[in-house]
């Protein structure tokens, strides 16, 4: 975002806080603390300098699937009841984002929802590094298989695809370009990783996906 931002000319505010779901009304069981006041916080942001598009980016399979292992801890909750399958998780997420999502376009603000990066179900990150020192030229990494991907975010990008026809969203998909090439999600091109955990994209990652930004910074331009 801020490479294209300067080639742009745009500029952007960036709010960040782990164990806390990018979603209003949602949280995980016990809440992160200080997660909602953060997230009203930010809602203020947005309305108090009118803000006019808005990023989502979350981990949203780990809320609704509660991880590779289905940790309760994980799935968010929109109420004081723990919820405690990937079923209620997802009903949760589909209420509580579309509700979100329904009040900041009906603002006259643009929503894009970024789905989730593929997770590196098999990545180890020092258990790679080891190997890569004590066995050179053997790949040390092992990328997960698309169609593994695909059916650990069902359900949480069916319920992001739900929000697609309403005016204002724009829905951008990552693994258009991670899972690109043949019947995996690329871990590493070039002998470079793209991933610094299993979860988050290292530099040269994000920087892979600035194709699947870039129709959106366009649209910023200023007209002539």
């Amino acid at each position: 975002l801020n490479v294209l931002g300067r080639k742009f000319g745009a500029q952007g505010a960036v709010f960040a806080s782990g164990a806390c779901a990018p979603i209003l009304g949602a949280h995980q069981s016990p809440p992160a603390n200080e997660c909602e006041g953060f997230k009203a916080r930010v809602i203020q942001y947005i309305e108090s300098n009118d803000i006019k598009r808005v990023f989502l980016v979350g981990r949203w399979s780990y809320y609704v699937m509660g991880g590779p292992t289905q940790m309760r801890v994980a799935f968010i909750t929109d109420s004081s009841q723990v919820t405690t399958s990937p079923e209620e998780a997802q009903k949760v997420f589909e209420r509580s984002l579309g509700t979100m999502v329904h009040t900041l376009t009906s603002e006259g603000r643009q929503v894009i929802i970024v789905k989730q990066v593929p997770e590196q179900l098999y990545f180890d990150q020092r258990q790679a590094f080891y190997k890569a020192v004590l066995a050179p030229g053997i790949n040390p990494v092992q990328p997960v298989e698309k169609e593994t991907n695909a059916k650990y975010q069902q359900k949480a990008n069916a319920a992001i695809d739900g929000l697609s026809a309403i005016p204002g969203v724009t829905i951008i998909d990552p693994t258009s370009i991670l899972c690109a090439r043949g019947g995996i999600c690329d871990l590493e091109r070039g002998g470079e990783l793209l991933y610094r955990d299993e979860n988050h994209l290292s530099v040269a990652g994000a920087l892979a996906l600035e194709p699947v930004f870039r129709g959106v910074f366009e649209t910023m331009r200023p007209s002539r």
